[in-house]
This record gives structure tokens, sequence and C-alpha cells, in this order.
């Protein structure tokens, strides 16, 4: 009996099946890694604080954010920060100089945009 001509040596399989292992897992690992930079996309960072309302008692100030993205916690702190410090800026311009965070609600602010509405009173 003779070689049969169409049989791949050993070797070669191996080979094959290494190559084909290890596309597996680079196409697994560009994967994971494409959709941790999607993930981390789609967070928001801190925004600017909005002055909406001033009458010398009160401040009322606006933070913007998607409602398409999460603001990180860090962010938000920084962005109530923001707003924590434009409403003292903006209290120390009347007759009473200190501003004090009273209370909080949701606003609409376009299709795809919330904003979070913070009323400061200002105290002597």
């Amino acid at each position: 009996m003779g070689r049969n001509p169409l049989a791949v040596p050993t070797c070669l399989v191996q080979r094959a099946s290494a190559t084909i292992e290890r596309e597996f897992r680079m196409r697994t690992l560009v994967i994971a890694f494409g959709a941790t930079f999607a993930l981390t996309a789609c967070t928001e960072m801190a925004s600017e604080p909005i002055v909406t309302s001033f009458n010398e008692s009160t401040v009322g100030i606006q933070i913007q954010q998607s409602s398409l993205a999460v603001m990180t916690p860090e962010a938000e702190a920084k962005s109530i920060a923001m707003a924590d410090a434009k409403a003292q800026e903006i209290c120390s311009r009347g007759p009473k100089r200190r501003a004090e965070r009273a209370s909080s609600r949701q606003v609409p602010a376009g299709e795809y945009m919330i904003a979070t509405e913070y009323l400061y009173l200002c105290l002597n």
C-alpha cells in the first residue's frame, strides 16, 4: 500500500490548530478592549454650572448632563463643588454673603439632556 497523497502531516495540523486558537484569543482580546473603550467613552466629565436665577435671597444653578452618558461620581462631585463656588460668588454680590444649598430637582433640558437644578439660599 502506498501513502495517501491527500493526508496532511500531523505537525501541520497542530500548527494550524495553534494559529486558529491564537487568532481566537486575539479577537476576544480586541473585543474586550473595544467594549471597555466604548463604555469609557460613555462617561461624562464635570459640567460647568449655569446660573438660572438670582434675587438676592436665592440663587438657582443648573448642572446639565447627557441622558445617554453616565456622569462618574468624581465628575458629579466636581460639578457640585463648582456649583457651590458659583453660588458663593453670586451671593457675595448682594447684601447677604454666604450661600447654602437648600434643595435640588431634576428638570428637562432638551431631548437628550437632563439638568439638576440646585437652589441656594443667600444668608448673612
